[in-house]
């Protein structure tokens, strides 16, 4: 007998806007915790309640509910946390996230404030701005602290990546202020490597294993290019996943031939969020993650 069981509901547009998870217990599937999502008009999500029981076995109950605004070009521009007040049957802020975003799309800042419940008024927590290259992916992001004695912004962190003439990432570092200026917390170096092993008839270069890569751009919107290599012909499959697993488009479908290929996804008429993104050819199979960002 299993021993938990997840059950999902689903919309008129076929969007899940319930989850609830059981576990099973004595004779009986008990409720342990529930998730109920809304849309707005352009399929963008609304609201997230989460929903727990006070003891095992007690009727599930609200407990904290995520609210999200976009603005007009579907852009998620505030995120708002509340906690449910058992004793008032309401809702109270906890925090709340405001972004920013340039021409591109990509978000440039993000404040941070927490909900004084004695002033009833938001309180600067920190703030973050990220920079982008010319190829729109982000280069560095500089974070700061809100002072609440000074009532001043102070610099508290830093992350850069570098890239190369290819646009892959090739470093990144994430450093903190201490007391002799900056101090690298860690870092990464990544090196990348084609291996040319033969030509095919063409004169183009035929690879030497199947591989994945990364998505560009990403986080994306609405469209990101996918590129894939197969050293052999044969089937070749693609297909998108969101963080339920369900199979929810199959971008490739076909007979390929040994080399590189690339396939454009267009995201139009996806919610942002996570999603997933597998490959499968041969006895190859690969997963990655992707994040469509409107």
């Amino acid at each position: 007998m299993p021993y938990q069981r997840v059950l999902f509901t689903y919309d008129e547009n076929n969007r899940l806007s319930l989850e609830l998870w059981q576990d099973w217990e004595n004779t009986e599937w008990i409720d342990i915790r529930k998730w109920i999502i809304s849309y707005d008009d352009m399929g963008n999500i609304k609201e997230v309640i989460w929903q727990f029981p006070l003891y095992r076995g007690d009727p599930l109950q609200n407990e904290m509910r995520d609210v999200f605004t976009y603005d007009q070009n579907n852009d998620n521009v505030q995120f708002l946390t509340q906690l449910w007040d058992y004793l008032d049957s309401s809702w109270q802020n906890l925090e709340l996230q405001t972004y920013t975003y340039n021409d591109n799309h990509k978000f440039t800042e993000e404040l941070v404030q927490n909900w004084n419940t004695t002033d009833t008024t938001w309180e600067n927590s920190s703030l973050y701005y990220q920079q982008y290259n010319e190829y729109n992916n982000y280069t560095t992001e500089l974070g700061y602290s809100w002072n609440v004695f000074d009532e001043i912004w102070e610099i508290s962190d830093r992350d850069s990546n570098a890239y190369d003439e290819y646009q892959n990432n090739t470093y990144y570092i994430l450093e903190f202020v201490g007391g002799t200026g900056w101090e690298k917390l860690f870092d990464i170096t990544l090196t990348w490597t084609q291996v040319v092993t033969g030509l095919d008839n063409n004169g183009n270069i035929s690879p030497i294993e199947y591989n994945l890569a990364q998505n560009y751009p990403n986080p994306f919107n609405p469209t990101t290019t996918i590129n894939y290599s197969v050293p052999l012909a044969g089937l070749v499959t693609v297909k998108i996943y969101d963080v339920l697993g369900n199979d929810i488009k199959t971008l490739v479908n076909k007979e390929e031939s040994a080399g590189d290929h690339s396939i454009q996804f267009n995201g139009s008429d996806l919610a942002s969020g996570v999603y997933f993104y597998r490959m499968s050819a041969g006895n190859f199979i690969n997963t990655k993650k992707f994040i469509l960002m409107k």
